[in-house]
């Protein structure tokens, strides 16, 4: 499995995937669907939607980014042959996250969010659930 996502210094395959989720986990930044739709057709599948975690604090992106409690909006794409993933993509919302948790200030903070669907103002029971 190649991983389009992880940083140059992390392995590929199902090694760097069981590392990448240890260590999310282990630092709390592993997260929950709040809501998620997941498509598939042809050998790709994509889930999208709004996921809540706990950041723990410390450098992201360059930033010193505060602990705290986020929601951030994530794309997920995966190329699936003979029953395995071969390849994974992921999209996240960082700007969101950095913003919510103090390490950037917007000049219109409102903006941020404005039209992601983490701002999805339907009620929650027309929101897709979680599986």
């Amino acid at each position: 499995m190649t991983t389009h996502s992880f940083a140059p210094n992390m392995p590929q395959g199902i090694a760097g995937m069981r590392r990448f989720v240890e260590r999310s986990s282990a630092a709390g930044r592993a997260g929950r669907w709040e809501w998620v739709v997941t498509v598939c057709e042809g050998e790709f599948l994509v889930q999208y939607g709004t996921r809540t975690l706990d950041w723990p604090g410390g450098p992201f992106r360059g930033f010193d980014v505060p602990a705290g409690s986020v929601r951030r909006d994530c794309a997920f794409m995966f190329r699936i042959r003979d029953g395995l993933i071969t390849d994974r993509w992921a999209i996240r919302d960082d700007l969101a996250m950095m913003e919510q948790l103090g390490a950037i200030t917007a000049p219109r903070p409102g903006d941020v969010l404005q039209g992601t669907i983490s701002t999805y103002d339907a009620p929650s029971s027309d929101r897709p659930q979680a599986h």
